[in-house]
């Protein structure tokens, strides 16, 4: 079946500790919020352990397809629902290492990679680098190019989020 791959690439700096944006990846309420943060009319978020341990995040979202090309929007119906789910390993010497998948249920497409903190004396950098593939016959590249935008202005308003998250607490 022909498949369309493309890579997910994401790199944002905070004006924060790894420590602090740690704990704020491993905060549900953070999880929640962001997973709002690109528009989500339904939000589901679990954090399991905490940042001082190894820990798991899952956000189940629905979105409104109205956004999309209108050309995708007969094979998604009004809405689709997005899982999302990190795993990070425990603290390292100013590191923190996680996978990420992401999943859009009833569409044969997956985004799965690698997130990582590192500390960089008072702030923190954040480097994502996924791959996005789509199995679909025919529209496999047009697809795979629609999720890759659709991610990256998401992973934007997440890390909008995040930094407006870090400035209040």
């Amino acid at each position: 079946m022909p498949e369309g791959k493309a890579d997910l690439v994401a790199d944002h700096a905070f004006d924060a500790p790894i420590e602090r944006v740690a704990a704020m990846y491993a905060n549900a309420d953070f999880a929640h919020e962001r997973g709002l943060a690109v528009g989500a009319s339904e939000c589901d978020a679990i954090v399991d352990g905490d940042a001082g341990t190894a820990f798991t995040v899952a956000i189940r979202r629905t979105m409104a397809t109205d956004g999309l090309q209108p050309e995708f929007r007969p094979f998604l119906g009004s809405s689709v629902t997005v899982r999302y789910s990190e795993a990070w390993e425990p603290p390292g010497e100013g590191v923190r290492e996680g996978t990420f998948a992401i999943d859009i249920v009833g569409v044969p497409a997956r985004a799965a990679g690698t997130i990582r903190l590192a500390a960089r004396g008072d702030s923190t950098e954040l480097t994502l680098r996924g791959t996005v593939s789509v199995h679909m016959p025919f529209l496999a590249g047009l697809v795979t190019q629609a999720i890759i935008d659709s991610l990256a202005e998401a992973i934007e308003k997440e890390l909008v989020a995040a930094d407006a998250w870090l400035a209040r607490a």
